[in-house]
């Protein structure tokens, strides 16, 4: 018989990562998922060992109503709802709640757990929201892959929303004054090449080069920034992009296994166009401060030092199926490695609690 005559789809444009949809097809006692990534399509194919559990969580994900998965698809990343399905990026913290592994920075500073904003009513806004959104972009178009992503635009929509319900209940004079003293994380720009950029349905490659490109999302990013000033933001900590070629998932592409330097001369522009952003605010807004986290920098002394950190695996997920762990991020009920502690990315695109600890502590 030919090729595939003994096959039984399961399942078809299944999104398990950023940019990868998926056909997964019985295939004997085992089981065949399809590919199609940033530049070609492969396959996996997994034993009969490993076929139960991967259905049982294919179909734990596919049981899921919609506003549960893509719910599980929004708040995942740096804020504090947990991972269910999957967990793509896409930052924007009012009053500050970033997730550092363990523990949160609002931790570190002393400071209450904020709810999402979905989930924030009543007297809950007065001390803080979290406005994150996995998959959201500066750009509206980027991640709509993920129906349920909330741009940035969205995001300070719903800032501003939340903002006249505080009004309303305490009056214009307190809300300016608590507002300038609160501190707005703010983490954009993966997912606008994740997301957008580096997918083939997306025909931005096509129309800007990395240079053009990185000042399109800069012109969308410093309007963002001052419409938050405008509705009352002063203490900005804004960061900038890591090395995204040194992913798991990414990695999982390579023919040699190495960084992609195509990826990370992206975020090079992107994030010299971020520091142009912050000292041209800072010039023009009165009052206003910005701190900028340099990931990219941050991850290349950890690179360079792993073991000094002790670190022993960098090209491979705890988490996750395929080559480098990175060609389906992790997935419910997967067992995770034991010696997380060792690892640098916890899945195809996230870095490990370990991990965020460094970087919230250098920063």
């Amino acid at each position: 018989m030919g090729e595939g005559m003994n096959r039984k789809k399961i399942a078809s444009n299944v999104v398990f990562s950023e940019f990868k949809s998926f056909v997964v097809e019985r295939d004997g006692p085992g089981v065949l998922i399809t590919e199609r990534g940033w530049k070609f399509v492969k396959k996996l194919h997994l034993g009969s060992a490993a076929t139960s559990w991967f259905i049982k969580a294919l179909n734990d994900c596919l049981k899921l109503r919609r506003r549960e998965f893509y719910t599980a698809h929004r708040e995942g990343d740096r804020g504090f709802i947990a991972q269910r399905c999957s967990n793509p990026q896409g930052t924007f913290m009012a009053l500050l709640e970033y997730k550092q592994g363990g523990r949160r920075n609002s931790e570190l500073l002393g400071l209450p757990l904020i709810p999402a904003y979905s989930e924030a009513s009543g007297e809950q806004m007065l001390y803080g929201v979290n406005y994150a959104s996995a998959a959201a972009g500066i750009l509206d178009i980027t991640g709509r892959n993920f129906v349920g992503r909330i741009p940035f635009n969205q995001q300070i929509r719903n800032f501003e929303n939340t903002l006249d319900q505080i009004t309303d209940r305490v009056g214009a004079d307190e809300v300016a004054r608590e507002i300038g003293r609160c501190i707005f994380f703010v983490g954009m720009g993966s997912n606008d090449y994740l997301n957008n950029y580096l997918m083939p349905n997306y025909p931005t490659k096509n129309q800007y080069n990395a240079q053009q490109y990185a000042n399109l999302l800069a012109g969308q990013y410093s309007q963002q920034l001052t419409r938050l000033y405008n509705l009352g933001a002063r203490k900005f900590v804004v960061a900038g992009l890591g090395l995204m070629g040194c992913i798991p998932s990414i990695l999982a592409q390579s023919p040699t296994g190495t960084c992609s330097k195509e990826v990370n001369n992206l975020v090079q522009p992107f994030n010299a166009n971020v520091k142009t952003i912050i000292n041209n605010l800072s010039a023009n807004l009165p009052g206003v401060r910005f701190s900028y986290i340099d990931v990219a920098r941050m991850f290349e002394d950890i690179a360079a030092n792993a073991r000094t950190y002790g670190f022993i695996v960098l090209n491979r997920g705890c988490c996750g199926i395929g080559r480098n762990r990175g060609q389906i991020t992790c997935l419910p009920f997967q067992t995770p490695c034991r010696n997380r502690n060792q690892y640098v990315f916890w899945d195809a695109f996230h870095p490990t609690a370990k991990v965020n600890i460094i970087m919230a502590r250098k920063a």
